[in-house]
């Protein structure tokens, strides 16, 4: 993360479920520790494929971001 930090010209968000069994929902805290512009959400449920299990959800949650 640290070689790409000045990478991210655009503010971002990363969405995590805590169930996720492939990468952590801690892993987002070195996104958002190294770089000001990273908005973090963690949900309980959802596992690796938010997007897909919770799609209602997760469509506000980013809808309401996008407006926001």
């Amino acid at each position: 993360m640290e070689e790409r930090k000045g990478d991210f010209v655009v503010p971002l968000l990363a969405i995590s479920a805590q169930d996720d069994v492939l990468v952590s929902w801690t892993a987002s805290e070195l996104m958002v520790a190294e770089t000001s512009i990273v908005e973090r959400r963690v949900v309980p449920l959802g596992g690796h494929a938010y997007n897909v299990t919770m799609p209602g959800e997760f469509n506000k949650m980013a809808c309401d971001w996008l407006s926001s």
